[in-house]
């Protein structure tokens, strides 16, 4: 059985949350004392500084713990190195730079369900990742 994919540049997770700011004009309103009505300008397409969350699991307590490394050290790579391609459930998202990422979860996991790659998972890593585009 295939899961749909969820991924931030070549990491992939089995599940993502959170809602994904896309780049959008940016414009000043102009106002001016004693003249009826506003101005506008526009400032340019850019993005906003977002947040998603990650869950992984892993089949064993080790391979969970090689994941905390990678989340303290393999993740942290990421950060304003490049843009990376955000993908959640299958669906292409576009690049974003990735300004910051935090463990904030390892435990055990007991009869997972859901979005699982397998019933025997056994740890479970979740991460909070700040994003921009």
């Amino acid at each position: 059985m295939s899961y749909l994919t969820n991924s931030i540049g070549s990491y992939t997770f089995a599940e993502m949350t959170g809602a994904i700011f896309y780049r959008q004009e940016q414009i000043e309103v102009i106002n001016r004392p004693g003249v009826d009505g506003s101005g506008l300008r526009k400032l340019g397409a850019r993005g906003q500084p977002f947040e998603l969350m990650t869950k992984g699991y892993w089949l064993t307590l080790a391979a969970a713990q090689d994941a905390i490394f990678n989340a303290s050290t393999g993740y942290k790579t990421l950060i304003a190195a490049a843009a990376y391609t955000v993908t959640r459930n299958g669906v292409n998202h576009g690049d974003y730079y990735v300004l910051d990422v935090q463990e904030v979860a390892t435990t055990a996991v007991l009869n997972p369900t859901g979005n699982v790659p397998s019933s025997s998972c056994t740890a479970l890593l979740v991460c909070r990742w700040k994003l921009i585009g």
